[in-house]
């Protein structure tokens, strides 16, 4: 549908760029790449969308040549975002990769340090510690708190897989833990 309608918006980077993506959701990865070489040639691409088409990664998997192949991509793109300090406003990053990670059942240590690198390097207003949690701030007494805020520590997959984890913090001498529950379910 998008492909039919592409030559009456010959200067809508938008629409062009819903076609890159759609190509790329659908597993189409050859067409979509040559489609945002085009894009990029074309017009002037938004940062907030070079990175939700760059750090893409697909649900499924033909090998595991594949996997590797996407894991590399993936950290050269993210490479490229901080040699070319490309800057973006933390709101605008509508694509989380991360969760993709945890399917290719590899040590994911070295991308999640490499994504938090570019983030910080691309939005600096990550960066940003609040005064009272420097380290000089906090005074050792008081031991860490640590806030969870979820809607989904009820009776939920998420619930089930962290209630352990928060109460096992909570009992430790060290630490003051809190639940913000943001949901209307409590159980």
């Amino acid at each position: 549908y998008l492909k039919q309608h592409l030559p009456h918006f010959p200067t809508s980077m938008e629409l062009h760029g819903f076609y890159c993506m759609a190509l790329k959701i659908n597993y189409q990865h050859e067409q979509a790449d040559q489609c945002y070489r085009e894009l990029m040639a074309k017009f002037r691409v938004p940062v907030p969308f070079q990175v939700m088409y760059e750090t893409y990664l697909p649900r499924l998997y033909a090998s595991n040549a594949q996997i590797d192949a996407v894991r590399e991509d993936f950290a050269r793109s993210l490479e490229g975002f901080i040699q070319k300090k490309l800057r973006i406003d933390a709101m605008q990053i509508t694509n989380h990769p991360l969760f993709a990670l945890a399917y290719h059942h590899r040590d994911n240590k070295q991308l999640l340090q490499l994504y938090t690198r570019m983030l910080r390097s691309c939005a600096p207003e990550l960066n940003y510690v609040a005064p009272h949690c420097k380290v000089a701030a906090v005074q050792p007494k008081e031991g860490v708190r640590i806030g969870f805020a979820s809607r989904h520590m009820h009776n939920h997959s998420v619930g089930r897989c962290y209630r352990n984890v928060m109460m096992t913090l909570a009992q430790q001498p060290g630490f003051s833990v809190t639940l913000f529950n943001i949901a209307n379910v409590v159980d």
